[in-house]
C-alpha cells in the first residue's frame, strides 16, 4: 500500500487504522463514544487489518489531526 492508495480507503478503514495507532485505552474511549453498530464495525475492520504501510499510516494520523477526513452520509457503510 502506498501513499496513494490512502486516498482510496473507506472512511472505516481509515477510523480502524487510525485507532489501532492508538494505545489501548484511548482507542476504546473512541470506541465508546461510537454508536454501538458502529464501533462493532470499527473492531471488526481492526482485526481484519493487514500490514499497514508506515507512511499510510502516518498520512491517517495526520488527516485526523487536521481534521481532514470528512464525513460521508453514512461513516461506516
Amino acid at each position: 500500500m502506498t501513499n496513494d492508495d490512502a486516498s482510496r480507503l473507506t472512511s472505516l478503514r481509515k477510523a480502524a487504522i487510525f485507532l489501532a495507532s492508538l494505545d489501548d485505552e484511548t482507542a476504546d474511549e473512541l470506541l465508546a463514544q461510537m454508536a454501538p453498530e458502529q464501533a462493532a464495525r470499527v473492531q471488526r475492520e481492526i482485526v481484519a487489518l493487514d500490514d499497514v504501510d508506515p507512511a499510510v499510516q502516518r498520512q491517517i494520523v495526520a488527516e485526523f489531526r487536521r481534521g481532514q477526513s470528512p464525513p460521508p452520509r453514512d461513516p461506516y457503510p
